[in-house]
């Protein structure tokens, strides 16, 4: 009965030991990074930490580096900007080769946009939301759709979009492209029809990160959108009549976009 107990014992102990490994070192895929006050971002392993004093952080050269609380802005986890791997000759080490991990993001865009009509601009309201792949902070490629109101129609865009950041830091400048083709929603009262096409957008603006690392991103370009549209328009004759007279052609709206940009991704 001792013996079987023992057992059990070694065997929990065993089991318990591997549960608790890979929470004892750092996720291969994360890192420890330190924003301090004046900008800086120091990317690492926290190897000693002394409440309310200083952080001691490895970094991937193996240097240490020393801070003071004081001289901190915040300490949180991150997916690593960058994987290394050491390149070594004959036991001796060369270089750090290093690439950028890729990871998914969803952003919904919600904006406001001043459009072309036929009395002058119109305020209206649009969304998009896009998916795709993060390659660091300087650059995010993706795809989407999204809701596009106009005058004489409704447009539903699909499109690419590439996006990032100009700066490593919390308070960054921002640019934002997007390309692709709209399909028609449906047409409004004084329009019998609205079909778009191809449409684009650049828009440059501010990106802010704030303690709980969630994003917000304000930006305002221009917008692009081709169509071929029929409509009934009412004109007056020469003999002072009104009449109806179907219009037909292309048309190029050009918007001034407003976007408010928030992060879905975990």
């Amino acid at each position: 009965m001792i013996r079987t107990l023992h057992i059990i014992s070694l065997g929990l102990g065993f089991l318990l030991l591997l549960l608790c490994t890979p929470l004892k070192g750092q996720n291969q895929m994360t890192e420890d990074v330190i924003y301090l006050k004046n900008g800086s971002i120091i990317r690492g392993q926290i190897i000693d930490q002394k409440l309310h004093e200083s952080i001691t952080i490895l970094l991937v050269d193996g240097s240490v580096l020393n801070f003071e609380t004081g001289e901190i802005l915040r300490v949180q986890v991150e997916t690593k900007a960058y994987l290394y791997k050491k390149l070594t000759y004959r036991s001796r080490q060369l270089a750090y080769k290093y690439y950028k991990p890729a990871k998914q993001y969803i952003n919904l865009d919600v904006g406001i946009a001043f459009n072309q009509a036929r009395f002058g601009p119109q305020l209206v309201f649009h969304s998009h939301i896009h998916v795709g792949v993060r390659f660091g902070e300087r650059l995010y490629l993706g795809v989407g759709t999204g809701y596009d109101p106009y005058d004489r129609g409704t447009a539903y865009p699909a499109f690419v979009v590439a996006k990032g950041a100009i700066l490593d830091k919390p308070i960054t400048p921002i640019y934002q492209v997007k390309l692709g083709y709209a399909y028609a929603g449906g047409t409004r009262w004084n329009s019998t029809v609205f079909n778009p096409g191809p449409m684009g957008m650049a828009a440059v603006g501010l990106r802010i990160m704030n303690r709980s690392q969630s994003l917000f991103e304000f930006v305002v370009g221009y917008k692009g959108q081709w169509t071929y549209q029929e409509y009934i328009e009412f004109q007056f004759s020469p003999m002072g009549l009104e009449e109806q007279v179907l219009v037909t052609g292309t048309r190029l709206y050009q918007n001034i976009v407003w976007q408010v940009i928030f992060n879905l991704s975990s």
